[in-house]
């Protein structure tokens, strides 16, 4: 059992959005917890900052969000490894007790040298490699999902067409969304059912709907919660998702572990979850005409849909689990231990 001190932003434990979801750093502490004995410090402040709880963790908040309150709080129970997640704090912390150092960049525009990296798709860690930092010290492990939640088990939403796609996120400038929408006319008897918010992005969206005379055929749902997501999943014969460049999309894991195929643009963490012709279809961004053609192919043949759906089920089962995740974080943190140089090991 190991002593793991994960350090993370207020920003990184508090659910964000309109797309309801447990954060990442919450999820993967939570199932690092399961056989280790894991604290949270939590750096910064922010509204219901007070009330961060993570099941299973001993939570410390550090309102000042500095190297040193953080030396004082972990030399009252030295762990074995430090762990940062969306905060430059630790490394020297880290140092100063003589532990190792694991940094888990989640943004696209973060290069800070770290002793080792951990990114969620090997898009990060090609941009890393280009900034300097060596392709040995970089660890690719991605969000995960609760496959026990998101699962095909279950009640489905009901349709109201023949066929249903289901687009998930953000509604975002520049999002994508209406690309969908205007796929419509060229898909025979199929529905458009958009979740998520906020209420500007609802509106704008709801304007172009009706300018395109689609109302009949796309229903805006607005914010969703978890719970409500594996129903919505379940009803689609495909989930489109179309997140901003570069980034790690969970919506596409969480689509494949219900059974759902996917079609979505190639590019950021997509490239690593969704398979090509086997989990789904990938599509150039940006793309009208290969987005429209994988989803006419895709809704004409519906075996293909459901083999897509039970293979997706099947890779996001054994590849995102959040004790697959937890596995391949503490091998990372095994690397980063053997790493440390011999004196290190010896003053430790």
């Amino acid at each position: 059992m190991l002593k793991i001190a994960i350090v993370a932003g207020m920003g990184q434990l508090t659910e964000r959005g309109t797309v309801g979801r447990t954060p990442a750093v919450t999820a993967l502490a939570t199932a690092l917890a399961a056989e280790n004995a894991v604290s949270v410090y939590v750096t910064g402040s922010g509204s219901g900052g007070d009330g961060v709880t993570v099941p299973g963790c001993r939570v410390v908040r550090l309102p000042k969000k500095t190297d040193r309150e953080l030396v004082s709080a972990l030399a009252d129970d030295p762990p074995d490894i430090v762990h940062t997640h969306g905060t430059n704090i630790g490394a020297s912390a880290a140092e100063r007790l003589g532990v190792p150092f694991v940094r888990s960049l989640h943004s696209t525009d973060d290069t800070e040298e770290t002793a080792r990296v951990i990114v969620p798709c090997t898009s990060r860690r090609s941009a890393l490699i280009a900034a300097g930092i060596p392709r040995h010290r970089i660890d690719v492990v991605p969000y995960g999902v609760d496959v026990d939640h998101f699962t095909p088990d279950g009640p489905a939403a009901a349709k109201n067409r023949r066929h249903r796609i289901v687009l998930v996120g953000e509604l975002t400038e520049g999002c994508g969304f209406a690309s969908v929408v205007a796929t419509l006319p060229a898909l025979p008897d199929t529905e458009l059912v958009i979740a998520g918010g906020p209420l500007a992005g609802v509106k704008r969206l709801r304007k172009f709907v009706r300018d395109v005379d689609l109302t009949d055929r796309v229903t805006m749902t607005g914010p969703i919660t978890a719970g409500e997501r594996p129903g919505l999943f379940r009803s689609a014969d495909v989930a489109v998702c179309l997140p901003r460049p570069g980034l790690f999309d969970v919506t596409a894991v969480e689509a494949m572990a219900c059974g759902a195929a996917v079609v979505a643009t190639s590019g950021g963490g997509l490239t690593d979850t969704v398979i090509d012709g086997v989990t789904g279809v990938l599509v150039p961004p940006r793309d009208p005409h290969a987005l429209t053609t994988a989803l006419r192919g895709l809704l004409a043949r519906p075996a293909l849909c459901e083999q897509f759906g039970a293979t997706g089920r099947d890779r996001a089962w054994a590849r995102y689990s959040w004790s697959r995740i937890a596995k391949e974080t503490l091998a990372s943190y095994d690397r980063a231990m053997a790493a440390r140089p011999k004196e290190a090991v010896a003053a430790g």
